[in-house]
């Protein structure tokens, strides 16, 4: 079986929380951090979904073009 996502999500958590720990860095240099790899995660989440969604729409286009031809 594999790991459920939500086990991976609780694990990468915890993981992400023991590297700030142990780096011994306070929370004045730990802010700046972290909010540029949200930064960095949210982009390339919003990247993504514009891709996924440049995909899908092109699929639906050639599909749509693919029973037009077939249509005539």
């Amino acid at each position: 079986m594999e790991k459920p996502l939500s086990v991976i999500i609780d694990e990468t958590k915890i993981n992400l929380v023991n590297v700030l720990n142990e780096s011994g860095l306070g929370v004045l240099i730990l802010e700046p951090i972290v909010k540029e790899l949200y930064e960095n995660v949210h982009n390339t989440c919003v990247q993504l979904t514009m891709r996924e969604k440049a995909e899908y729409e092109a699929s639906l286009k050639a599909e749509n073009e693919s029973e037009e031809n077939a249509n005539n």
